[in-house]
């Protein structure tokens, strides 16, 4: 606001880094592909090319009653990433089309979205999904309701990515890469490809026979050495081995001197080197061996100024009000959006104020968060995780617990409009007065919490094909009875779900758990909620 912007000490943006898919292999370009028109399942403006006032639905309202307005469920014109809450919303209402396939990849909807009970409904009706394939690495509660189940690596075991996004406090050119720690331990295909997201979408698209995939898929860049030529796309590797070669050539690297090339041959990566030259693996494994490219700091300054990142017009160098933002209605309510900062109390998805709606019947505002050592849902399983907590508290402030006459230990039942939850309370001088707060990871039902039938050969399901390791997981042929796979209850069965009390829209949008009216994200500090003692 002081003309501080590219300065030190200002506002400065990381400048991104090599890019991964082009220079030697064309990683981008799908000859033949399909168009896609029309409007996004969630209405969001990146990925549709129709807005709500050119819609069918606008027009024909304007025609009945003179005005457009509202639209069956909100529209997303300033959003650019897909919004799985109201996405699942429109697949229950079916608007503004009904879903076909439903294909759910890293997200437990039902067990990690704030009122994600709500979607048992929706993932149980075969008249709103009609097909249901969950790519995950366990049995969540999310996937309990799938037609088929795709075993899928984590992060240490097969997934590779070009992280420009996770380096963005660095002010100079440069990029991350994320690779294999260990080959996969999922099970392996007839041909030997571990099972997993991107080689099932590849044996998907060769069965369909859809362009981009299979035999010749990839061709060379038009302007590199491999001009004219093509190559093949069957499997994971195909694809991002060649990005790493491209992201090596892009930077500019030199060969890697024989010592790191030997260091680097004991990686998984190392399995997939011949998809490149010799000369290209060589300049692939600079970059392996420092996990990414980076410019030295100082490349990126030029005194106190920073050459690089964000540019800067000299008539608007930083907005304060948005005039498109700002002359652009919401859907739902056909209010003027505002085009500058603002305070905007919490509301439903119509509009309605949720102090209003709740008043005193729900005094507290409950709140999630994660804590260090139990990262997302998946330390249920993460048995050191466990010994250090094994179960959360329902957190509250001393002066509200004296009021309510709640002590440490006492069990307790937190309840909003829509649902509620009970746990065990711990009083807390670091939660506020008037807000009620609960770690996410807990609760779990699944995710080996309880026992299942697996026909067919239940201990290649839970074990990776028999690669368990007894020192780390005790996961055994005494944990699998037949085609019974035992409940282990070291997992994080304990505790409470805290989404499970969070507040949704009840009586209007099908019930569909809160959004936030601007961009569509999923609320999960709005909720009020009561506090009882049980």
């Amino acid at each position: 606001l002081i003309g501080n912007m590219n300065w030190k000490g200002g506002v400065v943006r990381n400048s991104s880094g090599p890019d991964w898919d082009a220079g030697l292999y064309d990683l981008s370009t799908i000859e033949g592909a399909p168009t896609v028109s029309g409007v996004h399942i969630s209405r969001i403006d990146a990925r549709s090319d129709i807005a709500y006032e050119d819609s069918s639905e606008f027009r024909r309202k304007l025609e009945e009653t003179g005005d457009g307005y509202p639209s069956t469920r909100p529209w997303y014109p300033f959003t650019h990433a897909g919004i799985t809450t109201e996405a699942l919303g429109a697949a229950d209402s079916k608007y503004p089309y009904p879903v076909k396939i439903w294909i759910n990849y890293y997200i437990n909807q039902r067990h990690s979205v704030p009122g994600g009970i709500r979607f048992e409904d929706t993932f149980t009706d075969p008249d709103k999904i009609p097909l249901f394939i969950s790519v995950d690495t366990t049995i969540s509660e999310t996937s309990i309701y799938a037609d088929y189940i795709v075993p899928d690596v984590m992060y240490l075991d097969g997934q590779y990515g070009f992280m420009g996004q996770q380096t963005g406090a660095v002010t100079a050119y440069g990029s991350a890469i994320r690779q294999p720690v260990v080959e996969p331990l999922t099970g392996r295909t007839d041909d030997g490809r571990a099972m997993l997201m991107e080689n099932f979408l590849i044996d998907l698209a060769v069965r369909l026979g859809l362009p981009g995939f299979g035999k010749a898929a990839i061709p060379g860049d038009s302007g590199g050495p491999h001009a004219g030529k093509r190559f093949d796309l069957l499997k994971y590797e195909d694809y991002m081995v060649r990005g790493v070669a491209n992201f090596a050539h892009n930077a500019g690297v030199g060969p890697a001197p024989a010592s790191e090339q030997d260091y680097v041959s004991r990686f998984p990566v190392a399995a997939h080197r011949n998809v490149m030259t010799d000369d290209e693996w060589a300049r692939a494994v600079a970059v392996l061996a420092r996990g990414g490219y980076f410019d030295p700091p100082e490349a990126a300054w030029n005194g106190e100024r920073h050459t690089i990142g964000v540019k800067l017009d000299d008539r608007a160098p930083l907005q304060i009000w948005n005039e498109v933002l700002g002359s652009t209605k919401e859907s739902q309510t056909g209010r003027d959006r505002w085009g500058g900062p603002t305070f905007k109390e919490p509301e439903d998805g119509v509009g309605r104020k949720l102090s209003a709606l709740d008043g005193d019947e729900y005094p507290f505002t409950v709140v999630t968060f994660r804590l260090p050592i139990r990262t997302k849902s998946r330390t249920a399983y993460d048995y050191w995780a466990i010994e250090v907590m094994p179960e959360n508290r329902v957190e509250i402030n001393p002066q509200d617990a004296v009021n309510l006459g709640i002590v440490t230990g006492d069990r307790v039942r937190i309840a909003s409009r829509s649902g509620h939850a009970e746990g065990i309370a711990k009083v807390s001088p670091r939660v506020s007065p008037g807000v009620i707060a609960g770690t996410h990871h807990f609760g779990h039902t699944q995710q080996g919490t309880s026992e299942w039938t697996i026909t067919g050969g239940a201990i290649d399901a839970v074990a990776g094909g028999r690669n368990y390791d007894p020192v780390l997981h005790d996961m055994t042929s005494s944990n699998v009875d037949g085609h019974r796979v035992k409940a282990d209850r070291r997992r994080g069965a304990a505790g409470f779900n805290v989404n499970d009390a969070m507040r949704r829209n009840n009586d209007v949008l099908d019930d569909i758990p809160l959004v936030d009216n601007a961009g569509g994200a999923t609320i999960f500090l709005d909720s009020r909620v009561k506090l009882e003692k049980l």
